[in-house]
């Protein structure tokens, strides 16, 4: 990329940093979510949405996973393909990728651009309507898709659904992941209010595709699909086969899901909650095209990608890098490595403030040797301290590394296969490790 471009880009970037992100700054006094300003910053761009179909994605687990087997199989069905998606791991570039790369940084640069004018002429510094991070970044990423021909675009929610910034979309297809208890600051703290306001993305008469979920979740989305005549499709009443084979290099899928053929498959994404995203990717798509070729499906969902789902870099010792940071998200993301890998093992933990600190730690440390507790960067605010207690109250060898190349390096000296998981965060200070490292 040329430097002075990356640059822009970069500075663009920074720029939406100075409005209020609610991934950063939870609990903090900032802007309410609400649609109406996001509906006037896209009506002043000319309504970009409004030129591409899409898919719209909301849950708690596995979001980007589903979508980047969506986008994949899209892709490989012949159409150029956008995906916005959150976090990234390594550059915020990987939030709004087109055909499985980085968007033009000459799209990026313009997008910026016009969007800081828009916004410094329209909301000024004293202004308490100003856009959040996120809605500009949703404006960005729908900019993009409409400049670079996107003719689908795989979208995922930042938080919750119902007021979130992608809500604005009339898509052709909703997707449910899996929805437990998060963001209680935000959607409230019972999973009936977090199921509802997951469920918000519902469209009238649009078709659902739900992964397996929670008695309390499944009948609230249910009851919101009913009352909007949206076709529901429940992935584990039409699921026949999932079979998975594990391997260091990846997975083996062997899928069979109801009225449609069987396929077989290498992921490159590892585990079998990918098997169950993967399942519920093609349950959509062979939905939405009842012609789908069988080789199209089984290459795209073997190409789909992503950092920090059931990563398995090429190190020594092995590693395996998840982003996982729910305590069923981080149990099955332990019991995964496991499978792989016998012990002794090692566990790097980093986890934000917030996190039920007790349930991950009881959920994944006697697997383990010995866990090593590390700061999941400097994004969101952490407490190593409270967090390393709670591992002790259930393991005998809990050590304090607050830095990732600390933690690598105490990885490396005792030369057993680690688990680095709790955070994307943390995943994205071990990848920054790994990539001096390899420097």
């Amino acid at each position: 990329m040329n430097d002075a471009r990356l640059q822009a880009v970069d500075a663009g970037f920074a720029y939406f940093e100075s409005f209020t992100n609610l991934e950063r700054d939870a609990g903090a006094a900032r802007t309410p979510m609400r649609l109406e300003r996001m509906r006037d910053l896209l009506s002043s761009f000319g309504n970009p949405q409004e030129r591409f179909r899409s898919i719209h994605i909301a849950g708690s687990k596995g979001k980007g996973s589903t979508g980047a087997f969506l986008a994949s199989v899209l892709r490989s069905l012949g159409h150029r393909v956008g995906f916005y998606t959150s976090p990234h791991v390594r550059d915020y570039r990987e939030r709004i990728t087109v055909d499985n790369g980085y968007a033009s940084e000459v799209v990026l640069r313009d997008a910026f651009a016009a969007i800081r004018r828009h916004v410094e002429t329209t909301y000024p510094a004293s202004n308490t309507e100003r856009p959040t991070t996120f809605e500009l970044l949703t404006l960005l990423a729908f900019l993009v898709f409409r400049e670079t021909g996107c003719d689908w675009a795989v979208v995922e929610t930042g938080l919750g659904g119902r007021l979130d910034a992608t809500n604005v979309l009339r898509p052709q297809a909703c997707v449910l992941t899996r929805i437990e208890r998060e963001h209680v600051e935000y959607l409230g703290d019972r999973l009936e209010q977090i199921a509802a306001e997951k469920a918000g993305i519902i469209k009238a008469k649009t078709p659902v595709f739900c992964s397996a979920q929670y008695p309390e979740v499944i009948n609230v989305i249910r009851t919101r699909a009913s009352e909007l005549e949206a076709p529901l499709f429940e992935l584990p009443a039409a699921l026949r086969l999932c079979d998975t084979t594990f391997t260091r290099g990846g997975m083996h899928l062997r899928l069979r899901i109801e009225g449609f053929p069987e396929l077989s498959t290498d992921l490159r994404l590892t585990g079998s909650v990918q098997a169950q995203n993967a399942a519920l990717a093609a349950y959509a798509l062979f939905s939405l095209f009842p012609q789908t070729p069988l080789a199209a499906m089984e290459s795209g969902i073997s190409a789909a990608w992503l950092p920090a789902r059931g990563e398995l870099p090429a190190t020594v010792p092995p590693i395996m890098i998840d982003g996982a940071h729910t305590p069923n998200s981080v149990e099955a993301v332990t019991a995964e490595f496991c499978r792989l890998f016998e012990a002794p093992r090692t566990l790097v933990f980093g986890a934000v403030r917030g996190k039920d600190y007790p349930a991950m730690a009881a959920a994944c440390a006697g697997a383990f040797e010995r866990v090593i507790i590390s700061r999941p960067g400097r994004f969101k605010p952490s407490d190593l301290e409270e967090l390393a207690a709670a591992f002790r109250t259930v393991h005998p060898r809990v050590e304090l590394c607050p830095e990732a190349d600390e933690a690598w390096a105490r990885v490396r000296s005792h030369g057993d296969p680690a688990l680095i998981t709790g955070s994307f965060y943390l995943a994205a200070e071990l990848h920054a490790v790994l990539d001096k490292s390899s420097d």
